[in-house]
């Protein structure tokens, strides 16, 4: 890469690191966008900073034991975050009916006692309708929001992987 790019050209596609524009990191690994949106949130909230943490996910991540731990510690300690969740209905080729019997995840932010709010992934104003106000509620101490942005895949996990075997040619 260019040492003018994201991360001076080290990071490859999957590994992007720009602190002077806001992003603290992201990872190739299932669900560390969630604990360090939380730790992010914790530093701006000690700091007295008025910004907004903000992870993004996948519907796979939300049964990993990072998604509920975010949640726990973002709630506990009313933090400025916004938890995004793309639900694709796939996690690789896995569906999210083969995995959890918890397909709602917008509603599993309940029981952390934060909102939690589903949305059309596809429609760019519902998205950022939903977003503003959660941005209002974090920056105004209402602590973090679950964002499930519902949308569909239209193609394989990977460039290069089978379009066939998971699905149905129908689907």
């Amino acid at each position: 890469g260019k040492v003018t790019g994201v991360s001076q050209g080290r990071g490859g596609s999957m590994h992007l690191f720009a602190p002077e524009v806001g992003l603290l990191g992201t990872s190739g690994i299932v669900a560390p966008s969630i604990l360090q949106a939380t730790g992010a949130g914790y530093s701006f909230k000690l700091l007295k900073k008025p910004n907004v943490a903000v992870g993004y996910f996948g519907d796979g991540a939300s049964n990993n034991g990072a998604f509920h731990e975010g949640l726990n510690l973002a709630s506990v300690f009313e933090l400025p975050v916004i938890f995004v969740c793309e639900n694709n209905l796939y996690a690789t080729e896995l569906s999210l009916e083969s995995t959890t019997k918890s397909v709602d995840i917008a509603a599993r932010a309940a029981p952390y006692g934060l909102p939690g709010v589903a949305v059309n992934g596809n429609d760019v104003i519902a998205v950022w309708t939903v977003a503003k106000e959660a941005i209002e509620r974090a920056r105004s101490g209402g602590g973090p929001t679950l964002i499930e942005a519902r949308t569909y895949r239209t193609r394989p996990h990977a460039e290069g992987a089978r379009l066939a075997g998971y699905r149905s040619i129908e689907e």
